[in-house]
């Protein structure tokens, strides 16, 4: 699904976790799905409302260039059952990845490639 840059809206978040029940990563700024690399949170769980706000802002005043990093919104079902939307980005680097979750005081951070949950928690 193509989504116009700096045009989010809450129905379109809300129609992408429609279309993706089992989860989501999609590029802000080009509206593709990101299927290699890690994910990184950088929120604790948004309403639709408030993710497309923040997706607009990344869209609007991007800084990072594409070859460090893709600026996303995900979305997925925590362990409750309970589907969690996020915006943050994805990084090729595993390492720089765990270090910004810490930052970002996330549980764990996620291998795209691998479709595997990466804790951070313990460390």
């Amino acid at each position: 699904m193509k989504i116009n840059i700096r045009n989010w809206t809450s129905f379109k978040v809300i129609e992408l976790a429609d279309a993706n029940p089992e989860g989501f990563t999609v590029d802000i700024l080009t509206g593709k799905n990101v299927a290699n690399g890690y994910a990184v949170g950088m929120t604790h769980g948004l309403s639709p409302e408030d993710a497309a706000v923040v997706a607009n802002l990344i869209a609007l005043g991007s800084w990072m260039p594409s070859s460090v990093c893709n600026w996303t919104i995900g979305g997925w079902r925590d362990d409750t059952g309970k589907y969690i939307i996020d915006v943050g980005f994805v990084t090729a680097w595993q390492e720089a990845a765990e270090t910004f979750g810490k930052v970002y005081n996330q549980d764990a951070i996620y291998d795209l490639s691998a479709g595997q949950v990466i804790s951070l928690k313990g460390d």
